[in-house]
């Protein structure tokens, strides 16, 4: 049989799609496929998570770590007042300051304060320089650790100063004799004295008796006795006034003793912390 004949003779061509075919695919795999591709965008999603989670700690790191290199070392940020104070110390140091600055008398008792704390920073403080705050009616003398604190420096500080200080601390100050604590007797208002680690024996005590208004006194690490002790509580003027008394680390003190002598001169009037080794 020959192939189909359609009008007018000519040969008749199949449809291209026509007749029997075969499915390129079944469902069942394609279904399968989409599993697999939701998977793994899943998977590539997790992984992509990850890595941002990874970057942005490591950005982290590298800024704290820039910051700390930008930073350093902490450093302190002095103030303008501190500035100018320092300042002024080194000018009052030369001697061309002579000439342009004879006295502070203008100065309040606070830059006075500043100006001797930046002296002895700078060890030009003496019985010289200190001179220059004879006006200034100075407050607190805190001469602690002062290599340079000597008899003549106490002499000029209670020659200026006698109506004004009520704070005196002089701890480790080794240069000063029972000459410099002779001259401490002319400050009258003093309410706080700590001579802790100085030259203090039973014969400095009494230059200690006629502080009226004295509150605390620190004789701790010092060379007192009980017999020096019996000596200044005989006869001293704070009597009323005394709250603080430390003796800690004094050898030649016992804390029984010790108790005993303060009821019999009745210094237990007022509340006082004993502080003994």
């Amino acid at each position: 049989m020959g192939p189909p004949l359609l009008h007018h003779g000519i040969l008749a061509r199949p449809f291209p799609f026509s007749g029997t075919g075969f499915r390129l695919t079944n469902n069942q795999p394609i279904l399968q496929q989409q599993d697999s591709d939701d998977d793994f965008d899943d998977e590539e999603k997790r992984q992509r998570i990850a890595e941002a989670v990874q970057a942005r700690v490591h950005a982290d790191n590298s800024i704290n770590a820039s910051q700390h290199v930008k930073h350093g070392i902490k450093r302190e940020v002095k103030t303008l007042k501190s500035r100018c104070a320092y300042c002024v110390a080194v000018l009052l140091t030369t001697a061309s300051s002579m000439r342009t600055l004879q006295s502070l008398s203008n100065v309040s008792a606070d830059v006075g304060e500043l100006l001797v704390n930046e002296l002895i920073k700078l060890e030009k403080l003496d019985a010289l320089t200190f001179k220059r705050f004879t006006n200034c009616n100075l407050r607190n003398i805190i001469l602690d650790n002062y290599f340079k604190a000597s008899d003549s420096l106490l002499e000029i500080i209670s020659d200026t100063q006698s109506s004004s200080v009520t704070k005196v601390s002089l701890r480790n100050c080794e240069l000063i004799t029972d000459n410099g604590f002779d001259c401490l007797q002319d400050l009258q208002y003093l309410e706080y004295l700590d001579v802790m680690s100085c030259r203090i024996r039973d014969r400095t005590l009494p230059y200690f008796k006629g502080f009226n208004e004295l509150k605390t006194l620190n004789l701790s690490k010092t060379k007192v006795t009980m017999n020096g002790l019996r000596t200044l509580f005989a006869d001293y003027a704070f009597a009323s006034t005394l709250e603080d008394l430390n003796l800690s680390y004094c050898s030649g003190v016992g804390g029984k003793t010790f108790l005993q002598t303060c009821n019999h001169y009745k210094i237990f009037d007022v509340s006082i912390l004993i502080v003994y080794s």
